[in-house]
């Protein structure tokens, strides 16, 4: 056979003869483009992400993106867990806490929380609070007391010694704002956690 002349070959197999890297032998690529002229754009594995509107790693079930990009684009995630997308402090990681919400979005409301014999006399007040917070439990016991915002930046962390059966909390530099005060007892290791509220007043 003839070798064809410089500039042509022996078929018309190329969709677009303006590109080089578009043709039969190129690789597919998730670009909009029928990168190996099948006549098919993208015509890869296809994905679907979940927008995580909170940031907090989980996605909303009814806010989806099918894509054959991967990882995740910015802004989404491969699961749809999250029960509240607007509130990072609200996932299935989160610990559930005594307050009307399914925090951990396990479906239930407060339903998988249990205050032990630990804590069935420990109360706080006044709530909401401008400054100082009154712990009310058993004399005698030690417990570790951590007061975060809802971002999880620590305002107070001390150990407390109950030699009478109560002690106050000094609150008063903390921003107005929603807190989440945590009791540690000391010598079995349960917890418990209820949220706060600085007020402005």
């Amino acid at each position: 056979l003839t070798p064809a002349p410089a500039g042509f070959v022996d078929n018309s197999l190329d969709c677009d003869d303006t590109a080089a890297a578009i043709n039969p032998n190129a690789p597919e690529a998730c670009d909009g483009v029928d990168n190996n002229c099948n006549g098919m754009v993208d015509d890869l594995l296809f994905f679907t992400y979940f927008r995580d509107g909170d940031g907090d790693g989980f996605g909303d079930l009814a806010a989806t993106l099918d894509t054959c990009l991967t990882p995740a684009p910015a802004g989404f995630v491969a699961n749809g867990l999250d029960c509240d997308d607007s509130d990072p402090a609200i996932n299935p990681d989160a610990l559930e806490i005594v307050d009307g919400i399914d925090n951990n979005c396990n479906g239930i409301i407060d339903g998988d929380v249990s205050i032990s014999e630990v804590f069935s006399k420990t109360s706080l007040y006044p709530n909401p609070t401008a400054g100082h917070l009154t712990i009310q439990h058993q004399a005698g016991e030690a417990l570790e007391v951590e007061i975060a915002d809802l971002a999880g930046k620590i305002v107070l962390r001390q150990h407390v010694d109950f030699y009478t059966d109560r002690i106050v909390l000094d609150i008063s530099t903390a921003q107005p704002g929603m807190y989440l005060l945590t009791l540690r007892h000391e010598r079995s290791g349960q917890a418990m956690q209820v949220k706060v509220v600085k007020a402005g007043w």
